[in-house]
């Protein structure tokens, strides 16, 4: 007989392992999250194509009605080596951290990240857009890689 913990075990691991697969073959700047409640938001990196050697890529978010919500450029920092969006198409806009995650939840490279959280892009989607649906403050799942 069969336990279903034995079961919930069993598939948790599963879904662990292939998330932590996917992701393991695919860069930043060519990784697409969905908002982990399946409202309709992708958080979308592509290539920076830039020489500012401190953007390590390009962001968007987007919505299926709303279309394009924000353009980010991703920086890193040298020394401690925080990741971090910069709007940019507003100059005083504050920058917001990124936190890259396993399927355990547990800190993990930005090439392994199954899940993300951005601080404050609740907020800034609430106070600068006031646009409905609201993203407010979601986790984000790896979907894809793209080629």
């Amino acid at each position: 007989m069969i336990c279903p913990k034995t079961v919930r075990i069993t598939l948790t691991l599963l879904v662990s392992a292939v998330c932590t697969f996917a992701q393991a073959a695919c860069d930043l700047d060519h990784s697409v999250f969905r908002d982990a409640a399946n409202r309709g938001f992708a958080l979308e990196f592509s290539p920076s194509g830039g020489a500012d050697a401190t953007v390590v890529a390009l962001a968007q978010v987007k919505h299926k009605t709303r279309g394009v919500i924000f353009t980010f450029k991703v920086g890193h920092s040298n020394g401690y080596g925080t990741f971090f969006l910069t709007r940019t198409d507003a100059e005083k806009a504050p920058a917001r951290d990124v936190y890259f995650f396993d399927a355990r939840m547990v800190e993990t490279p930005v090439n392994t990240a199954a899940w993300v959280f951005v601080s404050g892009l609740g907020a800034a989607d609430w106070y600068d857009t006031r646009k409905d649906p609201r993203l407010g403050d979601t986790l984000w799942a790896f979907a894809r890689c793209k080629p």
